[in-house]
């Protein structure tokens, strides 16, 4: 009897997860659904839909750790055969943390994929004799060759696919006048360099700055750094991180009707385990009494 209730308890629990992820999915899928698609030009800030090419950021290039491929995003995971063939155990799991772009044509917007619920990524499953891959994934995938106790998973989001995403909006517009206090030392030592200049606040002409005149020189060097940050074009900065608790974050390198149909999929899928267990936990009580 005791059994019995413990058994419908675990059914219970495990109805009430399902309905949870039904409930989460059928949410994300109504959101990509009815919300509307902005361009960056014009977004307002706060939760916003926007679509575009994903291009890599300027400077060192964004390299997927096990297939040595570039990408603008990556995630892996390792894992040892452990006892059967159908056993596996993690042993190493990584995700990529930098920022990449999201352009469309007009303009373009910084991605932060940390907590982002990612999509439609290139993914590649292989398997070696090695905790760490000697290779990239082979040719023919799935191939799997004698004493490979090693599987290598790794996902990728490639330059120039399409993605759509779900998230915080926010805009920095830099360029205020107010001088930095990095740009005013650059400025005094380049100052402090040049003999001509210096000799502008050498006012008793001992060739040495007192502090009265290291001053005069700092003031003034604020003052021209000042100017020069207020006159120069500044662009302002559109980010797009995970938003505010109860709120999606998501990204998605496919199409976002294709997108839906996966989230409609999933929902059906949760909601169907929830019926099973409803029932399976009505007929225990019912056997229990």
């Amino acid at each position: 009897m005791q059994d019995t209730f413990w058994l419908a308890g675990l059914l219970a629990v495990a109805g009430c997860f399902g309905l949870a992820v039904a409930y989460r999915h059928w949410q994300h899928a109504r959101l990509v659904e009815d919300t509307p698609t902005s361009l960056v030009r014009s977004a307002a800030q706060g939760f916003v839909r926007l679509e575009g090419t994903a291009r890599l950021m300027p400077g060192e290039p964004i390299i997927a750790p096990l297939s040595g491929r570039p990408c603008v995003w990556w995630r892996y995971r390792i894992e040892e055969q452990s006892g059967s063939e159908d056993r596996w155990q993690s042993l190493e799991t990584e995700t990529s943390s930098a920022h990449f772009e999201l352009a469309d044509v007009t303009g373009v917007v910084l991605v932060d994929p940390d907590g982002a619920d990612l999509h439609g990524t290139t993914t590649d499953t292989w398997y070696g004799g090695t905790p760490r891959p000697t290779a990239g994934p082979p040719t023919f995938k799935g191939f799997r060759g004698f004493g490979d106790a090693y599987r290598y998973q790794e996902e990728r989001i490639e330059a120039g696919a399409f993605i759509h995403a779900l998230g915080r909006l926010t805009t920095e517009r830099p360029g205020l006048g107010l001088g930095s206090d990095e740009e005013v030392a650059a400025r005094l030592r380049a100052w402090k360099r040049d003999p001509a200049k210096r000799a502008e606040f050498d006012t008793d002409g001992n060739g040495e700055l007192d502090l009265a005149e290291w001053e005069q020189a700092r003031q003034a060097a604020l003052a021209e750094t000042v100017r020069a940050d207020a006159a120069a074009p500044h662009r302002p900065t559109h980010l797009l991180r995970k938003p505010d608790p109860g709120q999606p974050y998501l990204l998605g390198a496919m199409p976002p009707d294709v997108l839906v149909l996966r989230h409609r999929r999933r929902a059906f899928g949760a909601g169907f385990l929830f019926l099973l267990c409803s029932i399976g936990t009505a007929w225990l009580l019912a056997l229990g009494r």
